[in-house]
């Protein structure tokens, strides 16, 4: 796909999500520069491009298969209370869907109280490096609760790391890593270009959803997503299960 209609695409994606997102005016700059779309949410010219959900194998921060039906895209912080809360309740609650095969949770760092935060969003990267991403995650928001600044030292990442049990010596090095910066800045700016500026923000099955929600609302959405993909399938005759193409409308009720 060339630059221009990669940006097009882009552009329209954004326009249409926007709306519910409380979209920025991103969009003109996204339309301008196709390479600051390529950057946020990793496109390439060989793959159709999915600006949201990016179903990638080899994603330390995402649980779930890969072709699971519904993708949960959540934006959060770790010094955020009601992240941590979304994640020790309604995340808990949800996890089901996800060891069944039909939920895929995707992590995104908005990391909206600073570099304490991107501090703990590379550690809880090199934790998913190690396959303990959800281990990590959790002890991150122990109880409910978001640790304080200073309990986001590198010091104290580490020693949660070894507290449970991971690769310290790789931890470490995997934490402070081009790659992991780069990773958790794409993820940063593919928030900030959905126009995501509070958290926890979802997208689920590509619908916009705001605010720490109980399960339930989730669950709602998560069987109306469900229910448009048979009836989808249903018209089409095909029976195939890939990863549809998203729409606009909101299950839930709820904007971003």
């Amino acid at each position: 796909m060339s630059g221009r209609a990669l940006a097009g695409a882009a552009a329209a994606l954004l326009a249409a999500v926007g709306i519910g997102l409380g979209l920025h005016s991103v969009t003109s700059d996204l339309q301008g520069n196709p390479g600051s779309v390529r950057a946020a949410v990793g496109a390439t010219e060989d793959t159709s491009p999915n600006f949201i959900e990016r179903r990638d194998p080899k994603d330390p921060l995402a649980l779930g298969r890969v072709d699971a039906p519904v993708v949960l895209v959540a934006f959060g912080d770790y010094q955020c209370g009601h992240c941590a809360s979304w994640s020790t309740d309604t995340m808990t609650a949800l996890q089901k869907h996800v060891e069944d095969g039909t939920l895929r949770i995707e992590w995104r760092d908005l990391n909206i109280f600073g570099k304490d935060s991107a501090r703990a969003a590379r550690a809880a990267w090199a934790a998913g490096r190690q396959d303990r991403f959800l281990d990590y995650h959790h002890a991150l928001f122990a109880d409910g609760h978001a640790r304080s600044a200073d309990q986001l030292s590198e010091e104290a990442l580490v020693d949660l790391a070894d507290e449970l049990g991971l690769d310290t010596e790789r931890f470490s090095a995997d934490m402070e890593s081009a790659d992991a910066k780069e990773a958790i800045a794409q993820n940063q700016q593919l928030g900030y270009a959905l126009g995501a500026s509070s958290t926890p923000a979802f997208m689920l099955d590509r619908k916009p959803m705001l605010g720490d929600q109980p399960a339930e609302v989730f669950e709602r959405g998560i069987q109306r997503a469900l229910a448009e993909q048979e009836s989808e399938d249903s018209a089409d005759g095909d029976g195939e299960d890939a990863p549809r193409e998203g729409t606009t409308s909101d299950p839930t009720g709820s904007t971003i």
